[in-house]
C-alpha cells in the first residue's frame, strides 16, 4: 500500500475584526467577512454593544440612571435634539423630541421627569436646532421649512419674525448661521449678538448665494475658528469674525462623490462624513479617505452618523446578506472604533437618527428607531443586549482552501468560551455543529472532518460573550 504523506498545521481563528475589502477566498482566518452583534476588543470576541431605553441621569453621578418614559397612543418619535442649559446656577440640560403627530416635547436630563409639550402639532418635516446663549440666558433655536425660526427658553416657545426656515443651523462667533436649500441655495447669518435680527444690511444680517457645480448646501459646522459649509460635492470655508464686510469665502475641497448630509459629524479634531466613495475625514485643510473596513452601502440617502468617545457610528442600509432584503429604511448601525481601527455591527436594526448626548457627566448616543419601540427614545449601550434581552449574534470566517487545493482534515479545535455558544465547522459545504456550555477553561473538540474548503462559524443568543482566539489543528494530505 502506498503511504500517503501528511503535514500537520496549527493556527488561530479570530478575532481581529471584520474585513470586507479582501475576497473571503483568500482572507486570513483571524478576520471575518461577516459578523454582527459581536465586538472585537483587544483580540477577544465580546458583545458589549446593544440597544436600550434612553435614560436621564442623577445630577452628581453617571451611575444612577432613570428611564425616559415612552410616548403613548400610537405616537412615535421622528427626531431628537439636545438642549444645553444652565438655570439658576445648576445643570438643566434637556432632550427635545419631535413626534409623529408634528408636536415637540422636552424632558430634563438631570431630574426625574416626563415629557412636556414645547410646541403644539406643527410639522412632521425635518427641522434643525442648536443651543445658544442670548442675553445671558441659554436658549434653544429651532428652525424648519414649515415653521420658520423659533426660540425656546426652557419654559416658553416664541417665533422669531422674519427668521428663515433653515435646513441646518450653527452658532459661530456670536452669530447664527443656517443653510437654505431649494430655489435659494444660500447660507444666511444673523446680526452679531442678536439671533432675532434678520434684517439684511451691511451692518446687520445677510446671506451668501451659491450658484456653481457643487450642488445644494447641506450643513454648516463651526470648527477650528472657521465656519465650514458642506455642499453635495464640496466644502467651503467662511472666515467670519465680527464685521461682515471682512467675511471671506474659500473653496477647500471638491469631489465627484456625493456627500450625505446626516453623516457629517464633528469628531474631535476632524469632521467625518460619508460619500458615494466611502468614509472621509476633514481636518480643516485637507480631506482624506479613512482606512476603515466598511460593508457595501447601496443606498446612503437615509444614512446618519454620530460621534462619541472616539467612535463614529453610522446607521445605514448595508449589504448584510438576508438583512438587506428586510423592509427597513436602515438595517444596521456600524460602530467604527477610530483608535483600534475595528468595525462592529448592530443588526438588524432600523435607526433613523443618531444624536450624541454629551452634557457634563452624561454621555450617550441617542437613537430614534423606526421599527422596534419607535415610541421609546433609545440609546446605544455597552451590555450586548436589546432592551435587556438577548439577540442573535453571528461570526464567520472566510470559506477558503487555506492556500492549497489538497484535501485537509480538521482534527481538533480548542475553544475558550465563558458563555454558551454554538460552534460549527464547514468542510466542502458539510456542517458539523457543537453546542457548547460556558466554562472557565478551554474545551477541546474532536472534529475529524475532511474537505478542500473550510470555514468556521460562531453564533449565540446569549447577552454575554467572551471568546478567546480558537486553536485549530489540521492535517493536509
Amino acid at each position: 500500500m502506498k503511504k500517503v504523506s501528511t503535514s500537520t498545521s496549527r493556527f488561530n481563528v479570530g478575532f481581529k475584526g471584520i474585513v470586507t475589502s479582501i475576497d473571503e477566498s483568500i482572507l486570513g482566518s483571524e478576520y471575518s467577512p461577516m459578523a454582527y452583534n459581536f465586538t472585537f476588543r483587544k483580540g477577544v470576541l465580546k458583545s458589549d454593544l446593544g440597544i436600550d431605553c434612553a435614560t436621564g441621569y442623577h445630577p452628581q453621578s453617571q451611575l444612577i440612571r432613570r428611564n425616559i418614559p415612552p410616548f403613548g397612543n400610537g405616537v412615535s418619535i421622528l427626531d431628537v435634539f439636545v438642549y444645553h442649559r444652565r438655570h439658576n446656577g445648576s445643570y438643566d440640560d434637556m432632550i427635545i423630541a419631535q413626534t409623529s403627530d408634528g408636536a415637540f416635547f422636552y424632558t430634563r436630563v438631570f431630574e426625574e421627569d416626563v415629557w412636556h409639550i414645547m410646541l403644539s402639532p406643527n410639522t412632521t418635516k425635518r427641522v434643525c436646532g442648536v443651543s445658544y446663549n442670548h442675553d445671558g440666558k441659554d436658549v434653544f433655536l429651532m428652525s424648519g421649512e414649515d415653521i420658520g425660526l423659533h426660540v425656546f427658553d426652557g419654559e416658553t416657545t416664541s417665533i422669531i419674525e422674519d427668521g428663515p426656515g433653515f435646513s441646518s443651523i450653527a452658532i459661530h462667533f456670536e452669530r447664527v448661521f443656517g443653510t437654505v436649500n431649494g430655489k435659494d441655495n444660500q447660507v444666511w447669518f444673523s446680526s452679531s449678538l442678536d439671533p432675532t435680527n434678520w434684517k439684511v444690511s451691511g451692518e446687520e444680517a445677510g446671506y451668501v448665494n451659491f450658484h456653481d457645480e457643487c450642488g445644494e448646501v447641506l450643513k454648516v459646522v463651526s470648527f477650528l475658528g472657521y465656519l465650514y459649509i458642506f455642499r453635495e460635492h464640496g466644502i467651503y470655508r467662511l472666515t467670519a469674525y465680527g464685521d461682515q464686510e471682512e467675511f471671506s469665502l474659500k473653496k477647500m475641497f471638491t469631489d465627484t462623490g456625493r456627500i450625505y448630509k446626516d453623516t457629517i459629524a464633528l469628531c474631535g479634531n476632524k469632521i467625518i462624513f460619508y460619500t458615494e466613495e466611502g468614509l472621509y475625514a476633514f481636518d480643516g485643510y485637507s480631506v482624506s479617505m479613512l482606512n476603515l473596513e466598511i460593508p457595501t452601502i447601496h443606498t446612503a440617502y437615509t444614512a446618519c452618523g454620530a460621534y462619541l468617545d472616539n467612535k463614529y457610528y453610522l446607521a445605514c442600509k448595508a449589504d448584510l446578506g438576508d438583512f438587506y432584503n428586510q423592509p427597513m429604511t436602515n438595517n444596521c448601525i456600524l460602530e467604527f472604533d477610530l483608535k483600534e481601527k475595528t468595525l462592529s455591527i448592530i443588526a438588524p436594526y432600523d435607526a433613523l437618527r443618531l444624536v450624541p448626548l454629551k452634557v457634563h457627566h452624561a454621555t450617550d448616543v441617542l437613537v430614534v428607531s423606526q421599527g422596534e419601540r419607535s415610541e421609546q427614545l433609545q440609546r446605544i449601550d455597552n451590555k450586548g443586549a436589546f432592551f435587556e434581552e438577548g439577540r442573535a449574534k453571528f461570526y464567520r470566517t472566510g470559506y477558503n482552501n487555506f492556500g492549497t487545493d489538497k484535501l485537509k482534515i480538521v482534527r481538533e479545535v480548542v475553544i475558550d468560551t465563558k458563555y454558551p455558544m454554538t460552534f460549527a465547522v464547514i468542510t466542502d459545504g458539510n456542517r458539523k455543529t457543537f453546542e457548547l456550555q460556558g466554562k472557565p477553561s478551554p474545551q477541546k473538540l474532536f472534529v475529524d472532518r475532511a474537505g478542500h474548503k473550510i470555514g468556521f462559524e460562531l453564533s449565540t443568543t446569549s447577552i454575554y460573550t467572551d471568546v478567546s482566539p480558537i486553536r485549530v489543528k489540521i492535517n493536509t494530505l
